[in-house]
């Protein structure tokens, strides 16, 4: 379990224990769903566990919203993947919201 993020936003953790931003800091920020590669510290025989994520967020600010509910000593980026339309919609992101995607 995570601690609650430390960040500029103010963040809640909701009933289904997601991160999201709650607030006037959503205000301009969801400009669609965004995939985010993460690399772990942690190694599976020497090379750096991957996830992927995806961001509720503009592509400027999801980085740095994964990067705000993932460990210190993570690293984020953009995947540049993209996800369909039924995808988007079966998710139900609200707004600033992070999710890890299951493998």
């Amino acid at each position: 379990m995570w601690a609650r993020p430390s960040s500029v936003y103010d963040f809640e953790l909701s009933h289904d224990g997601l991160w999201t931003i709650s607030g006037s800091a959503t205000k301009g920020l969801f400009a669609g769903i965004q995939v985010v590669h993460v690399t772990t510290d942690d190694l599976v025989r020497g090379v750096p566990n991957k996830q992927l994520w995806i961001a509720a967020a503009s592509p400027d600010q999801a980085v740095e919203l994964v990067l705000a509910v993932i460990p210190e000593g993570w690293a984020a980026r953009l995947a540049g993947g993209n996800l369909t339309t039924g995808e988007v919609e079966l998710l139900k992101l609200r707004p600033g919201e992070v999710r890890e995607l299951a493998e």
